[in-house]
């Protein structure tokens, strides 16, 4: 089954037809191989998904402008999903300032 969509597989950018999408691919910053391929190892496709992700989060926590407290807590009852996808929950903590300023 074939879902139709044609989409970058490193960033997920929809892009208007399979051509588009396998010259984006070459194109993508995402795309960690070697020479820009269509082709990948799993291990490459796994990390950029996993970027993706944590990118994702990321925009999702600042987006809904949730405090260091809730997003930490949020992380922190994530904890199993984030660690069957290897993402480090220290990615996504939102530790505050620091430098106590």
């Amino acid at each position: 089954t074939h879902c139709k969509a044609h989409f970058c597989g490193y960033c997920h950018k929809k892009c208007a037809n399979s051509r588009g999408a396998h010259d984006h691919v070459r194109e993508c910053d995402a795309n960690l191989t070697s020479n820009g391929s269509y082709y990948a190892e799993p291990n490459i496709i796994r990390d950029a998904q996993r970027r993706y992700r944590i990118k994702r989060l990321k925009r999702f926590f600042q987006t809904n402008s949730l405090k260091q407290q809730l997003q930490n807590a949020v992380v922190i009852e994530l904890g199993k999903d984030l660690a069957e996808l290897d993402i480090d929950p220290a990615a996504l903590f939102n530790f505050g300032n620091l430098q106590g300023n």
